[in-house]
């Protein structure tokens, strides 16, 4: 048996913990960036590169899901969804999807952490929940938790082609970093919607720069051919391809 005096040390350490440092982690890391195209035309030209020249796999295939058409382009470790939205200009990212693998519990624990969360939309194939401190009009980084039974074997599929390909004809092994600008309280409700983690020990990592306009800034490809893999996609594209 403990001493009376450990056993005092004991009942006190379990008052102190809060709750929230046994909690699950909310998020387990980033699981995609949309980026936006202004027609299904170049939607559809553009995943015909990422697939075609830089020979990577289709996460997901391009079509009309509810309002919003999209294809998903797996990169090994991180997908890129190319999103049709005319509204605004072609390759800009428009959003950064956090893995949630319980929705609800998520909620319940940034709510906890003093942040704003809800359901955002949700379909057959995904929920996705909205963080009120990290939605603006240049960007979102929101919460998104998919339904394996339709997502599952089309990943297991992607990571085969992925590992058989090479990470394609370039040599593409995965996305290191996304660089995040954003100003002192939206950097604050990152890190608090990623802890315990730190945003750069995610992988991939989060950058967060201090700066302008809220957004992701660019992808950090990892890729044995930066030169090449760049000098294929259209110019504008925010990725920047750099060798292991």
């Amino acid at each position: 048996m403990l001493p009376r005096s450990l056993w005092a040390v004991f009942r006190l350490a379990l008052i102190v913990i809060p709750a929230t440092a046994l909690a699950a982690p909310p998020v387990i890391g980033a699981h995609h960036a949309v980026i936006s195209v202004a027609t299904t035309e170049e939607a559809q030209q553009l995943q015909r590169t990422m697939t075609g020249k830089l020979g990577l796999p289709a996460a997901w295939p391009l079509a009309k899901y509810g309002a919003r058409t999209s294809g998903g382009v797996f990169f090994g470790n991180f997908i890129v969804e190319i999103a049709v939205w005319p509204q605004v200009d072609s390759y800009q990212f428009l959003g950064l999807a956090l893995e949630a693998p319980d929705m609800d519990a998520a909620f319940t624990e940034l709510r906890a952490r003093g942040l704003g969360a809800k359901d955002r939309d949700a379909s057959d194939r995904w929920r996705n929940g909205m963080i009120t401190q990290l939605a603006g009009e240049g960007l979102g980084i929101f919460l998104t938790q998919f339904n394996q039974a339709w997502s599952a074997p089309l990943m297991d599929a992607a990571k085969r082609q992925f590992a058989v390909s090479g990470g394609g004809p370039f040599g593409i092994t995965g996305v290191t970093a996304i660089e995040i600008v954003a100003n002192a309280s939206r950097r604050e409700a990152i890190e608090k919607t990623v802890a315990p983690a730190r945003p750069e020990s995610l992988s991939p990592a989060l950058r967060l720069v201090d700066g302008g306009r809220y957004q992701v800034r660019s992808l950090v490809v990892q890729c044995k051919e930066p030169e090449a893999a760049k000098a294929v996609l259209p110019a504008g594209m925010p990725l920047v391809f750099n060798r292991p």
